[in-house]
């Protein structure tokens, strides 16, 4: 019906779900701004992510202790924050 979904698990602490919620709405954004064929991690992606991560990577969203890992996480995301065991 040409409508978009996301849909994310509901068993995820604040952090993560936001994180995973930003990482869903940047392949829509991605998707629409770039079109269907790009990777749907690739460079566009990557770029969407962080743009729209970057005013959250802030005291007032997320705890002091995260920040830099997060930061660095966002320098080069990738398909999953899971990969990354320091941010994990």
């Amino acid at each position: 019906n040409n409508r978009h979904q996301i849909t994310i698990n509901a068993n995820l602490n604040s952090y993560r779900f936001l994180i995973t919620l930003i990482h869903e709405i940047a392949h829509f954004e991605a998707f629409e701004k770039y079109g269907r064929f790009i990777k749907p991690h690739g460079k566009e992606w990557k770029y969407t992510f962080q743009r729209l991560m970057l005013p959250l990577i802030n005291p007032k969203v997320f705890p002091e202790q995260l920040l830099p890992l997060i930061a660095n996480h966002f320098r080069n995301p990738k398909a999953s924050s899971d990969t990354d065991v320091n941010l994990s």
